[in-house]
């Protein structure tokens, strides 16, 4: 996935609890195709959700829009990284039995992630994980092993 993503692998990151529930799950013989597939899902609704309140995952707004730009702006004219709202709708996931990516292929969702100075364009991060992320995640993994 070009553009901006985060990616969750199982065993590529250290011994935390959503690691050690991961572990468990594939200890019992099942692989995490569905457990990330929940995950992805949780993601799509948490980042909808900080997108409309115009947040980054630390809770910090967005860099407000340029004076200038806003005065030119058609639509949502009071609305950050919102024209038609393609960005937020667009957001996706991929799994597989070992990982998960959930971003954007939209080259325009690196630019606000990240920030381009070239083109005057602050970074407004909006992928990332908050600590209720966190938690829900390991609540979704729990659940699939208490399922097993």
């Amino acid at each position: 996935m070009s553009g901006a993503h985060i990616q969750i692998d199982f065993g590529l990151q250290g011994e935390d609890e959503i690691q050690a529930a991961l572990g468990a799950i594939v200890r019992q013989g099942d692989n995490l195709t569905d457990v990330f597939a929940d995950f992805g899902e949780h993601l799509l609704i948490s980042h909808r959700e900080r997108w409309d309140r115009q947040e980054a995952p630390d809770g910090t707004p967005w860099v407000p829009l340029s004076p200038k730009y806003q005065a030119t702006k058609k639509k949502n004219a009071d609305k950050i990284l919102v024209l038609e709202g393609y960005m937020r709708d667009q957001l996706t996931y991929q799994v597989s039995p070992n990982s998960l990516q959930f971003g954007s292929n939209k080259i325009q969702a690196a630019s606000h992630q990240f920030g381009d100075p070239d083109r005057g364009i602050p970074a407004r991060e909006h992928l990332g994980m908050t600590d209720d992320d966190k938690t829900m995640l390991l609540e979704i993994a729990s659940e699939h092993l208490l399922d097993l």
